[in-house]
C-alpha cells in the first residue's frame, strides 16, 4: 500500500516544475513558507544565488530515494 504524499517543509529539497520562471533542472532547499488566505502555501525556494516563491504546486518534491539513486 502506497503512502499519501508528504507534505513540503522548511529545509526539504525542492526540484521546480517545469515553465515556473526558474530553472527547472535546479534542485533548491525550502528556506520559508507562508499560508495564503486560501489555505495554500507559498514557498521560498533557494536556487543558487536567488531566492523565489513558488506555489505548492509549482514545486516537486526530491524524496531520499531520489537523492541516493543520483549518487
Amino acid at each position: 500500500m502506497s503512502q499519501p504524499p508528504r507534505m513540503i517543509r522548511v529545509g526539504d529539497i525542492v526540484k521546480p516544475r517545469p515553465n515556473t520562471g526558474t530553472c527547472g533542472c535546479c534542485s533548491g532547499i525550502v528556506v520559508d513558507e507562508m499560508e495564503m488566505e486560501d489555505g495554500f502555501f507559498m514557498f521560498e525556494v533557494l536556487i543558487g544565488h536567488e531566492s523565489f516563491w513558488l506555489d505548492s504546486i509549482e514545486l516537486k518534491l526530491v524524496e531520499e530515494e531520489d537523492v541516493r539513486d543520483a549518487s
